[in-house]
């Protein structure tokens, strides 16, 4: 099965970082297009980042947010890679939104960083989204831990 277009998921917090570096030397092997991804979820913590992001959430790439500046620099390193990519920000259901834009997006391969690279507590009491995406078997799946350089 040919690798023509690929969705990579980006959460703006860097544990994708690798997934996405993997992504991209796939996606440049086989000249695919990557569309990378993040969704917008409804705010369970009232913070000012938070607040922007949920604002401006049609147009986080220009932001300088986290995420936006993720998004940013996931545009820059596949393009630079003579790959054709884009952004695509959905608001919601995290779990849900990926769900929908995999089962619209006519997707090849589907990349997400691992939720064992944080050492935040909130990994212990949040779903593991990678591992729910994985199991429906909608779409081949590369997942891949980040390790911080040394």
């Amino acid at each position: 099965m040919p690798l023509k277009r690929m969705l990579v998921c980006l959460g703006g917090l860097g544990y994708e970082v690798t997934a996405e570096n993997i992504a991209v030397q796939l996606a440049q092997a086989a000249q695919a297009e990557v569309i990378l991804l993040t969704v917008v979820p409804p705010i369970d913590l009232d913070y000012p980042e938070a607040r922007h992001v949920s604002e401006n959430w049609e147009h986080l790439a220009d932001t300088n947010t986290l995420t936006g500046k993720s998004l940013r620099q996931g545009l820059e390193t596949a393009r630079a890679a003579g790959l054709q990519a884009s952004v695509k920000v959905r608001n919601g259901n995290v779990l849900e939104e990926i769900l929908a834009e995999v089962e619209g997006g006519n997707y090849d391969l589907l990349c997400m960083g691992s939720p064992y690279s944080s050492h935040a507590l909130r990994q212990y009491y949040t779903p593991n989204i990678t591992a729910e995406i994985a199991e429906t078997d909608l779409v081949p799946v590369l997942t891949a831990r980040f390790t911080r350089e040394k």
